[in-house]
């Protein structure tokens, strides 16, 4: 009742139709009884959404879902507290489910460590980027073999989308891991070590980075 409140209130044309229709509409995903016909949304690039006009883009990094069915639940309040998209971890919920519940321009991304399992989930489609690694010897996984510049290379030439580096990354590598072919990178203590040493450290070091990149730079 609620929700027909609420669209009488503002506008919404309601039709009551059968059961199989909404499950026909809504692709066999859970519906809860509405389903809405909204009309398509503008949809952006990696690059756009990151030097968007309102300011950085805002990804929120899911890992350890174990309930598929709270996906719906965590993407609306993911998209209500205005973020722009959801990072995937390696293994988990696969994207095309993801994309069926997102909001339409949301971006999504996923973890990737291998170059047969970039090729898989380019191949399944609804990804937006992927951030390989990690590329070097990391202290956030010390017990992991790194891969390497040479597999950032061959995963970065062999998918379409956008490739980011992340494992070990320091100012000094940027340079090299853009030669690489990546499209930028993903980092902890490269940005919160800058950070602690001042705005202007963190502006300086984004600046760097986005010339290696060739995107712009800006930092709140």
């Amino acid at each position: 009742r609620q929700v027909l409140a609420l669209a009488s209130e503002r506008g919404v044309k309601v039709r009551r139709v059968p059961a199989d229709v909404l499950d026909r509409d809504a692709k066999r995903g859970v519906h809860q009884g509405i389903v809405a016909d909204v009309e398509s949304v503008s949809t952006y690039s990696l690059g756009e959404l990151v030097r968007g006009a309102d300011g950085p883009a805002l990804i929120v990094v899911l890992d350890g879902i174990e309930d598929p069915h709270n996906l719906g639940a965590i993407l609306r309040t993911a998209d209500a507290a205005g973020a722009h998209g959801v990072h995937l971890p390696s293994s988990g919920v696969s994207a095309p489910r993801i994309r069926a519940v997102a909001p339409p321009a949301f971006l999504l991304g996923r973890s990737v460590h291998a170059l047969d399992e970039a090729r898989r989930v380019t191949e399944d489609g609804a990804l937006d980027y992927l951030v390989f690694g990690p590329v070097f010897v990391t202290s956030s996984k010390p017990n992991v073999t790194p891969a390497g510049l040479g597999s950032l290379h061959d995963v970065a030439t062999a998918v379409p989308l956008p490739v980011l580096a992340i494992g070990g990354i320091t100012p000094e590598r940027i340079g090299t891991i853009a030669a690489a072919g990546a499209a930028g990178c993903a980092a902890i203590g490269l940005f919160t070590d800058a950070a602690l040493e001042g705005p202007e450290c963190l502006q300086t070091l984004v600046a760097q980075a986005s010339l290696a990149f060739d995107t712009p730079a800006r930092v709140p």
